[in-house]
């Protein structure tokens, strides 16, 4: 079997699938990231995604969004630095950095013990572009990268932080732009490009909340749209990933779990209901448990061997799940 996990974006809303994936830990008593052929993340999924495939433990990740949450996302903002938002990002990048630098130290992409994709987008000319660890001999580059770095290119939401500029010059934003729900991506990896049978194929996929919608409004015009346009897009972003990962495999490989909440209750930077989404995490886990640990958990995935970055014996002896 091989087996897929999927993070969505969503900012601060990431401790949700982290306090999800944290209680699961806490169940089968050991880091999760081994039970996985191949982990895909975006934005604050992304963030989740790199940590697991280095065997970071999700509960790490988890007190993360609790010590730098408020820091990222600060509540008390001067007039002078709301109104600035109309012109310039709305937060500044080091508190994201340095919460980064502390969880990835100077790892690079190629230390990764579980194979990973990580989309980001091309700002200069509006390419899509996703990081990936050398699983396969056309991806000789990316694994040098720092960790950090890729953690920050995916995560550089518009209006929010500065876009990231690459090594080589190239202006990345969030990869939400394109794969906020990276499920469709990673399913087509799988079968793609690392020719894995649909029917080996098994995929958890975890969203970050959403809300019901409807975009029947009253109000036409810019106005109306002005929010919703956005909402809309990530929403049919959202339904084409899944349906491409349905088509290619059958809805009955993937398992998709995520929770309705109530209009604006959660919002990509509110860090004041943290404890909520810890809470609603916890919650979910226990409700899957049984299902999730007969499909996912009851053996590690055989060990990623990269094909650049790492001499093949000392990777295969890091690649023990446990």
């Amino acid at each position: 079997m091989f087996k897929i996990l999927t993070i969505d974006g969503g900012g601060i809303k990431g401790v949700f699938p982290a306090a999800l994936l944290a209680k699961i830990e806490d169940v089968i008593g050991t880091n999760i990231g081994g039970y996985f052929d191949l982990i895909a993340g975006t934005s604050t999924g992304g963030i989740i995604a790199l940590a697991l495939a280095l065997r970071i433990k999700a509960e790490r990740i988890s007190r993360l969004y609790y010590e730098y949450g408020p820091k990222i996302f600060p509540s008390s903002m001067s007039i002078y630095r709301r109104l600035s938002h109309y012109v310039r990002c709305k937060y500044k990048t080091d508190p994201l950095f340095n919460a980064l630098k502390e969880v990835f130290e100077d790892h690079k992409l190629g230390d990764c013990r579980s194979r990973v994709l990580i989309p980001t987008f091309n700002a200069l000319n509006g390419h899509t572009k996703i990081y990936k660890t050398p699983h396969h001999k056309r991806f000789e580059s990316d694994w040098s990268e720092r960790v950090i770095d890729v953690a920050l290119a995916t995560s550089a939401a518009p209006t929010y932080f500065a876009p990231y500029v690459s090594r080589d010059s190239i202006t990345l934003i969030d990869g939400g732009i394109w794969a906020n729900n990276p499920t469709g991506i990673a399913v087509v990896e799988a079968v793609g490009v690392l020719k894995q049978s649909a029917e080996e194929i098994r995929t958890l996929s975890i969203g970050c909340t959403c809300e019901p919608q409807s975009f029947m409004l009253k109000n036409k015009g810019l106005i109306g749209w002005r929010r919703k346009a956005i909402e809309a897009a990530f929403c049919g972003q959202s339904y084409g990933s899944m349906g491409i990962a349905t088509a290619l495999i059958s809805s009955e490989r993937i398992t998709r779990i995520d929770i309705d909440t109530e209009p604006r209750r959660f919002s990509l930077d509110d860090a004041k209901r943290v404890n909520e989404l810890v809470g609603l995490g916890k919650e979910a886990a226990q409700r899957h448990i049984s299902d999730l640990r007969k499909h996912f958990f009851e053996e590690p995935a055989a060990p990623f061997i990269p094909l650049y970055g790492a001499s093949s014996t000392d990777q295969v002896a890091q690649s023990n799940p446990l």
